[in-house]
């Protein structure tokens, strides 16, 4: 048999660590060939001591670069809104394009006497989208961008008042007609067969792909083909999205079938409001946290269409819990009541309902409350000045099957938002209502409308 190793003593050293031997000194003799050679003893001690000090090191930089990032990354997005807003408002603010506005009285509609009686209907069911209209052809009349001489102009707008002519009793065609006619014989718009020109029509009825037949400009879309429309919805969007890529709009399917769009280009500035039906609101940290309604939003009891009503009654029917915050839910109010009501809330809903766009947004808007927007179809639909702003900047995002499902746990959610996810909201809905109101103090709607014509969306045929 073979005979054992012979057995050395170990020297006296102690651990300058511990305090006890080092372990090498524990493993066995086959294990550790520095228990036979003394002096490496001392070398792997000393290799072994100056690499647990390079792992502290690296460890305490990692730290302190952690650090450094975590205190960078909050110094970040407190200033990130802020710069974001002042380049846009910037921006906006130097914008130098100039336009020019006909100002034949057959193209404006303003002949003396008018063109008939008015039609109340048309009036009551529209009356909100006409007024809209209005007022942003009267801003566009006072800009400074506007020139009268049209060499100057890089877009030519037409002030055909296409809302004011659907009041008209019998005679829109008529009116209708003569303004186009007067248009059409400019040599301006012959000079450029309708490029570089903007029609401004918010009620959408003039520019539906889908009712074209059936409106007094079924003779000339031909003719205005190479224009840019801005409505409240984004046609050449909708199109190009339902006929080239392969995404359901599940209830709203049957837009696909709408038609092609009626001019080259659109943009949407989404659904206006009348200035006079409520004064406007600055949005404001102080006013949000001094709110006593944590939610707004009122809807009607009859049914909507395109499957809408599941969604439009689920917060009135589903929340019913005593522990939800004080809210103004219900089935309608008076007009002063509701403006009362919907100015003293944190939060205002903003359902679909018979299209994927409401009202309800640019109201909340105008009130400085945030929008909570359960409506999956409205980026596309009918984006608010899309190359300003960004809906998720200044609204509250929600999927609609989501709200439905759960209406009172996904509106509790918005109890979680943090002070600084609440300022930032604050911050950008401060700056949307610069561009979209022309009562604002410091109203940026000109030159923001001016930007969608210029980046409006081209539909692919």
């Amino acid at each position: 048999m073979r005979s054992p190793l012979p057995v050395r003593s170990p020297l006296p050293v102690r651990s300058p660590l511990s305090g006890t031997r080092p372990f090498w000194y524990r493993l066995p003799l086959r294990c550790c060939f520095t228990r036979t050679i003394p002096f490496l003893r001392h070398v792997y001690l000393i290799i072994f001591l100056v690499a647990v000090l390079l792992i502290n090191i690296t460890t305490l930089r990692h730290v302190g670069s952690n650090a450094v990032d975590d205190v960078t990354e909050i110094v970040v997005k407190e200033t990130k809104p802020l710069l974001t807003i002042w380049k846009a408002a910037d921006e906006l603010e130097s914008m130098s394009t100039r336009f020019y506005m006909y100002n034949h009285p057959n193209i404006t509609v303003r002949r003396r006497g008018g063109y008939g009686n008015r039609r109340p209907r048309m009036q009551q069911n529209y009356g909100i989208d006409i007024a809209n209209e209005k007022q942003i052809l009267t801003a566009l009349e006072k800009s400074p961008l506007r020139t009268r001489d049209p060499n100057e102009a890089e877009l030519f707008i037409p002030p055909i008042p296409f809302g004011r002519l659907l009041t008209f009793s019998y005679t829109a065609n008529i009116a209708t007609r003569t303004a186009m006619d007067a248009l059409l014989d400019n040599k301006i718009f012959q000079k450029y067969q309708g490029h570089k020109h903007i029609f401004i029509n918010t009620n959408f009825l003039y520019f539906r792909p889908m009712k074209k037949a059936n409106t007094p400009m079924k003779n000339y879309y031909k003719y205005i083909y190479n224009s840019t429309v801005i409505q409240s919805v984004d046609h050449s969007a909708v199109y190009n999205e339902l006929h080239h890529t392969d995404a359901n709009w599940g209830n709203f399917q049957n837009y696909k079938e709408g038609g092609k769009p009626l001019t080259r280009r659109s943009a949407s500035i989404g659904l206006g409001g009348k200035n006079s039906d409520g004064n406007l609101t600055l949005a404001t940290v102080e006013k949000f946290y001094a709110s006593s309604n944590f939610i707004f939003y009122h809807s009607r009891r009859e049914p909507y269409f395109n499957n809408s009503t599941i969604y439009r009654h689920a917060p009135i029917n589903r929340i019913t819990s005593n522990k939800f915050p004080k809210s103004s839910i219900g089935w309608g109010l008076k007009k002063k009541e509701y403006q009362f009501e919907c100015t003293r809330s944190k939060f205002c809903l903003v359902i679909r309902g018979d299209s994927p766009h409401s009202h309800a947004l640019v109201r909340s808007i105008r009130a400085g409350c945030i929008p909570v927007i359960a409506s999956d179809l409205l980026p596309i639909y009918s984006p608010i000045f899309k190359a300003t702003l960004n809906m998720t900047d200044f609204a509250v995002i929600l999927r609609e099957q989501d709200l439905v499902n759960d209406p009172e746990n996904e509106l509790l959610k918005l109890l979680k938002m943090s002070d600084a996810d609440i300022e930032f909201k604050i911050k950008h809905l401060a700056f949307a209502q610069r561009v979209i109101f022309t009562d604002h103090p410091q109203s940026l709607l000109v030159p923001a409308l001016l930007k969608e014509a210029l980046f409006a969306t081209e539909v692919q045929l």
